[in-house]
């Protein structure tokens, strides 16, 4: 089922989704670091179809599979619209092979979406299994999309993160309290 805030923003944006909808978002999606290598493989380890794939960020993402879909939305540098694409979005897909604490799950997170990533850097941290998202047993494209599918199925059974990811985003990696953290961090550093 899908809620009206997703079917809200997907109307707004013009999505019309065959299947459920991953988010790829990265400032250049050509970009190694934030998967581009990865991707044009990954296609082929997914099973579910029909799927449509929402791309944020300069640069395309080509798919040749008539059952995936490509809708793009381009370089996006306003707040509210980046909130509707996350909002759109059933998971953000996350396929870099390096990573440290990417603000795009961060983003996700807040505006209630759930990530399926690789388990490198800090995402394990961040993409926790049944509470913000789905990793993947490896950092490996068979990995990441039998990670891909598992979410695509559970998400196919009713469940929502959606509100644990915002509760996360919420209650670890508020402005507030990273603030807080990076000052007594200063703090030590200067104590040295």
């Amino acid at each position: 089922i899908i809620s009206s805030r997703r079917e809200d923003a997907r109307r707004q944006l013009g999505i019309h989704a065959a299947g459920p909808v991953l988010l790829v978002a990265a400032v250049d999606l050509s970009e190694r670091r934030k998967g581009a290598e990865i991707l044009p493989s990954l296609w082929q380890h997914i099973d579910h179809r029909p799927l449509t794939i929402l791309t944020m960020g300069r640069g395309t993402i080509t798919i040749d599979d008539p059952r995936i879909a490509v809708h793009s939305l381009g370089w996006i540098d306003d707040d509210p619209t980046k909130s509707l694409a996350y909002s759109a979005a059933d998971a953000l897909l996350h396929p870099a092979p390096v990573d440290n604490f990417p603000n795009v799950v961060l983003e996700a997170m807040a505006c209630g979406t759930p990530t399926i990533a690789m388990p490198v850097g800090g995402l394990p941290e961040m993409v926790r299994p049944g509470l913000s998202g789905w990793l993947a047993e490896a950092a490996t494209p068979p990995a990441l999309g039998a990670a891909v599918d598992r979410a695509i199925r559970e998400l196919s059974l009713g469940k929502d993160l959606r509100e644990s990811c915002r509760t996360l985003a919420e209650k670890e990696y508020s402005l507030e309290l990273q603030g807080r953290r990076y000052f007594q961090l200063f703090q030590e550093l200067l104590r040295r």
